[in-house]
């Protein structure tokens, strides 16, 4: 498992962002125009990705009063999947980080 100093030194080392929208844009997708369908096939990265999130969601009670924390969540594929399905209007994705 990561510690949580090495996955912060990975997502704000120079250049991640642009990275990120230079593999959007070879994927053939535009980062200022981008759908949870688009990215659901780079975001979902826990075993069973996109297919196993929906699963999980059917499974929950999760109304709009509820709020999500999606631990260790990445850039937030399964919080912004529950948001754009209407399942939460206020999603919380938050990365574990020291206490």
């Amino acid at each position: 498992m990561a510690e949580p100093a090495d996955v912060q030194a990975h997502w704000t080392r120079p250049g991640v962002l642009t990275r990120i929208d230079t593999a959007l844009t070879e994927l053939g997708h535009d980062p200022q125009n981008l759908s949870p369908e688009t990215l659901e096939t780079v975001e979902h990265l826990h075993s069973g990705g996109s297919a196993t999130t929906r699963d999980q969601a059917k499974r929950v009670s999760i109304t709009e009063d509820s709020r999500v924390l999606d631990v260790g969540c990445g850039i937030g594929g399964p919080a912004r999947y529950l948001a754009h399905v209407g399942m939460s209007t206020r999603p919380k994705s938050e990365a574990a980080g020291p206490s």
